[in-house]
This record gives structure tokens, C-alpha cells and sequence, in this order.
């Protein structure tokens, strides 16, 4: 097993609610695929790092969306029970169920359990994003942090996103999986970076928007001008977040944005 997905990582409690964290590994795969898309989030919520999972919390709608595009059913940490009682268990010992919202989703569509694709566990999920040409990690590196509330960040330390990018010459896409906050972390965190490369004589890429939203966040500052010495472009694309916490957007909305923005694929949701 890839040690990328069983890793511990640091979260480490410093005072009340406040918390020290510290990203996951990149998760890239190891066949013969090359990768097209960076998705990154902004940093793992309490329950990702308890589960040492990428979008690990059963009400994110990452792999809820994934299995949209990509024909499977997301599993929970706990594979061998029936479906969808695979997501922990309650204080009365019973099985969880997922958000309610998403499973009626799936059903209105006859997407609900195999009608959906086959049931993967985590690891057969990671698989499966390889395998279609995604890598998946964080903004930053390090960070303060109370809870999982991304607008709380401080002292944060970017990860190396453009040094992944220099080393994958395929990659030609980032998606923003928190949205506008982790585009604009990432814009803040590496700023000295990314004004040195922009102001290159010759830079190795350079960035273009993608959708909207994108394009609010990194037109300022000459970000998106036009580079006449690289033919590598790399889209910059922000999609609705798809945290628990962006509770204003229903999970059909965040499916059907990021069928159309992310897979390039018809929505299935008819709202």
C-alpha cells in the first residue's frame, strides 16, 4: 500500500480550539498515466487527519463528486459494512449515515449504492483520480488553525506547488478544491515565488483563468498577463468549495459546477 495514504500527519492542539497542522503528502500516482490537474485543497480538516484521508469528513462532497464523474460510489473508513453505514458510528453505537442531502441526490438520479458505479474503498478512490490523470494535495504546508475553519489560518507556510509544477511538465491545470480561500491562499503564501516567476525574462508557464471566479481572485497585479516567451499555459480554475462548510450551496450545485468546470462533463443534476 502507497505509504502517501496511511501517513500520520501532525495536528497538534496549542491552546482552545487552536490547533498547529501540518498537510498531507502529494498524492500522485505511480502508473504510466501523465498528469493533467493539480487539485488542492487549503489544508486537512480534524477529521481528514484523523482518518489520514484527503477529504476524509463524509459530508465533504469531493469524492461524493469524483464517484459522479468517474462512475464509483465513495466508500467510508469502514468497507466491510453494508453501504452507506460505512461512515463511523454515532454516540448510541448505531452506524452514521452520510449527509442526508447527498444520498437523497444520489437516489433522485439512481445513483444511490452500485446504481452508481461500484463501492471503493479509499485507496481504490485514489486509484481511480490516478488513474484519470489528477494529483491531489494542499496550499500550504503548515499552519494555525482553529478547528477546521480555513478563514481562521495563520503563520501559514505554503507547500511547494510550483516546484511540483516544474517537475510535472504535463500538468496544465489547478483546481481550487476550498474555492476562492484556498486560491487565495495560494496567491498570498507565495507571493514572493510567484512575483520572481512572473517576472521572468523567459518563465517555464504562466497562468490563465479559467472560469469567473478565478479570474476575480488572480487578475490583479499582472497574474494573468499574457506571456509571449512559454507556450505552457496553466488554467487557473475555482469552483465552489466543496467543504461542509460552504452550506450555502447545495450538493447538486457543487456537483454540477464541478462536472462542467473540473471533468468537462454534462451536469447530472437538474436544479
Amino acid at each position: 500500500m502507497n505509504r502517501a495514504l496511511v501517513r500520520k500527519r501532525k495536528r497538534v492542539n496549542i491552546g482552545e480550539k487552536l490547533y498547529k497542522v501540518e498537510s498531507f503528502e502529494p498524492l500522485i500516482g505511480k502508473n504510466n498515466v501523465k498528469p493533467h490537474t493539480l487539485i488542492v485543497g487549503t489544508m486537512p480538516s480534524i477529521t481528514s487527519h484523523g482518518t489520514s484521508q484527503y477529504y476524509g469528513h463524509r459530508s465533504n462532497a469531493f469524492w461524493w463528486i469524483v464517484g459522479d464523474a468517474l462512475n464509483f460510489r465513495r466508500g467510508g473508513q469502514h468497507i466491510d459494512k453494508k453501504w452507506p453505514f460505512q461512515f463511523g458510528f454515532n454516540k448510541d453505537g448505531k452506524p452514521s449515515k452520510v449527509q442526508a442531502p447527498i444520498l437523497k441526490a444520489l437516489k433522485d438520479t439512481k445513483r444511490f449504492g452500485e446504481g452508481g458505479g461500484p463501492i471503493l474503498s479509499y485507496e481504490k478512490q485514489v486509484e481511480r483520480i490516478h488513474e484519470n490523470g489528477y494529483i491531489l494535495w494542499d496550499v500550504l504546508q503548515f499552519a494555525e488553525i482553529i478547528n477546521s475553519d480555513d478563514n481562521s489560518i495563520k503563520k501559514e507556510i505554503p507547500n511547494d506547488v510550483l516546484g511540483l509544477l516544474s517537475r510535472y511538465p504535463t500538468l496544465n491545470r489547478i483546481v481550487f478544491a476550498s474555492g476562492g480561500k484556498s486560491a487565495s491562499l495560494f496567491k498570498s503564501s507565495n507571493k514572493i515565488a510567484l512575483n520572481k516567476l512572473l517576472s521572468s525574462k523567459k518563465p517555464p508557464y504562466h497562468f490563465i483563468s479559467g472560469n469567473d471566479a478565478a479570474n476575480n481572485i488572480f487578475k490583479t497585479n499582472n497574474f494573468l498577463k499574457n506571456q509571449p516567451n512559454t507556450s505552457r499555459a496553466i488554467e487557473l480554475i475555482v469552483p465552489i468549495s466543496v467543504s461542509p462548510a460552504a452550506a450555502s450551496k447545495t450538493f447538486q450545485e457543487k456537483s454540477n459546477n464541478w462536472m462542467e468546470l473540473v471533468f468537462n462533463k454534462k451536469p447530472l443534476y437538474s436544479i
